[in-house]
């Protein structure tokens, strides 16, 4: 029996020993991380609480302090509400945007421990990294190694959750939370635009940006939108005080968020550059000047249209062949109609069908679950909100430069989403950077005296 002992007995329980203790060592490690993780959470916490408290940014006439943490916190009640639907609903985590570029930049930091170097290759062009770097990204999913001549978006959320893992320590819930600030700055940013251009009472452009179901539940948590929300603001709001308010101090600050508008969703601020162009114009020149640059601009636009127009023709055409490829093989259920274009003729012929699936299609998804009703439901208010124009219409000489510039940037959008988003549940959640442009155009030419709840508003 000694001798059995020393020959099984002795080495499996010498093993079991083993196995607790390197157990015991793996969930003491993730325990400090996990306190490292929160503490930075705090720290965060710290440094937002102190800002609304003492910046000048979050002073806003007419809107209460409640108001600006009710939002915040609206905010951060829709990161957590999307993120426990991706994790025990859609179980698919590889699938799931919520977490692919965090995982993939824990892929990439594993493979890049004990060599710092290819730690600064991470944010090197394609074409400066080496062959070692290459191959780090063998086990990322979604790096995409395709040549492109724009920025990929793909890459960038994987850049920025992979700086941020160095201060997490892996701990998922900062980068949700350090997400859904960023998108609460641009959020607070693009209501200061908003404001400092519209007519609107205050509280009701407040009540468009921050009240949205869509914008605030796609716009929150670990996605582009949050990233395209923070630079969209910034951007609008450095362009009205350098360009309007002629205030170059600020010059610095709109040159960043400039570039920063390429490295995320680009299709976006290409939408945006034409009628943010002609509406600085209308701030800035006499009318016999405006006339005169709008030639110039006009001219200019459709020669380099007619010299890019291949260019666009392709980018587009092979965004939709790969988003009906991605569909297909992940058998969406809101597969919708969009044929594939193979000319500038055909493109031009398909533009009211694109138009239709991103205005008018959310009202009837092809299948019906909790998310798609909810997205329907609200877009028959944006729809339906339409007849308040035609029962409390208001004229606004003044404010026709900015409903204009509005209402081109969100038919531009549309257009550009629909010919290259071929899948419903993808259009309701693309569609979201559109909505408060769409409802502050709307709203413009709404007497509010005569709507009840609007006028407690005024």
């Amino acid at each position: 029996l000694i001798e059995r002992a020393k020959v099984k007995l002795f080495p499996c329980l010498l093993r079991l020993k083993s196995d607790l203790f390197h157990l015991l060592f793996i969930e003491l490690n993730y325990l400090w991380i996990m306190i490292i993780g929160i503490l930075f959470c705090l720290l965060l916490l710290l440094a937002l609480t102190f800002s609304i408290q003492k910046s000048r940014f979050f002073k806003i006439r007419s809107i209460p302090k409640s108001w600006i943490w009710m939002a915040f916190s609206l905010k951060l009640i829709a990161a957590l509400t999307l993120t426990s639907i991706y994790t025990y609903y859609y179980q698919n985590r590889s699938q799931a945007d919520i977490y692919k570029y965090y995982d993939d930049a824990v892929v990439l930091k594993k493979a890049h421990q004990d060599k710092s170097d290819l730690f600064w290759e991470t944010f090197l062009p394609e074409n400066m990294q080496s062959e070692s770097f290459r191959h780090s990204l063998s086990q990322t999913l979604h790096w995409d190694l395709s040549t492109t001549y724009l920025i990929n978006d793909n890459r960038t959320l994987i850049r920025l959750n992979y700086l941020l893992l160095y201060l997490s320590g892996e701990f998922y819930f900062f980068h949700l939370l350090f997400f859904c600030t960023l998108s609460f700055l641009g959020s607070i940013a693009l209501f200061r635009f908003f404001n400092a251009n519209s007519s609107l009472p205050s509280q009701l452009i407040f009540i468009v940006v921050f009240g949205v179901p869509s914008l605030l539940f796609w716009s929150s948590a670990l996605l582009k939108e949050s990233i395209l929300l923070f630079t969209l603001g910034f951007f609008l709001l450095f362009a009205q005080k350098v360009f309007i308010k002629n205030q170059l101090k600020f010059l610095p600050l709109f040159i960043v968020f400039l570039f920063l508008s390429f490295t995320v969703k680009i299709y976006v601020f290409l939408a945006l550059a034409i009628p943010l162009l002609l509406y600085l114009i209308s701030q800035r020149l006499s009318i016999k000047k405006q006339k005169a640059a709008y030639s110039i601009i006009g001219i200019s636009l459709i020669a380099l249209f007619f010299s890019l127009k291949n260019k666009l023709l392709i980018t587009l055409k092979e965004k939709l062949i790969d988003f009906k490829a991605i569909a297909e093989a992940a058998n969406a259920g809101s597969q919708i109609y969009m044929p594939t274009y193979e000319n500038l003729s055909e493109l031009i012929q398909l533009i009211p069908l694109a138009l239709y699936n991103v205005l008018i299609h959310p009202l009837i998804p092809p299948k019906w679950s909790l998310l798609s009703s909810v997205a329907a439901m609200e877009h028959l208010f944006l729809v339906g909100i339409l007849v308040l124009p035609i029962i409390a219409f208001k004229k606004q000489t003044k404010q026709l430069p900015f409903f204009w510039f509005c209402i081109s940037f969100v038919l531009i959008l549309s257009c550009l989403i629909g010919l290259s988003t071929p899948v419903l549940g993808a259009i309701v959640r693309y569609k979201v950077p559109l909505i408060p442009f769409y409802l502050i155009a709307l709203l413009t030419f709404v007497n509010l005296n005569k709507i009840p709840l609007l006028k407690k508003l005024k």
